[in-house]
């Protein structure tokens, strides 16, 4: 995990994070981290594994 995530999971023995863009903490940027932690979440369903891209 990086300092400044500001969401972290674990999956099969791997952590994860994705943090917000440039640290700013406001509703467009949280709104932006949800949509890409959840096709984050998306690909692990489909391929088993993280890919953090």
């Amino acid at each position: 995990m990086k300092s400044g995530d500001y969401f972290i999971g674990f999956y099969k023995d791997t952590y994860f994070g994705v943090g917000l863009y440039n640290h700013i903490k406001n509703e467009k940027m949280i709104q932006d981290g949800y949509s890409r932690l959840f096709a984050l979440l998306e690909r692990v369903k489909h391929m088993g594994k993280i890919i953090i891209q």
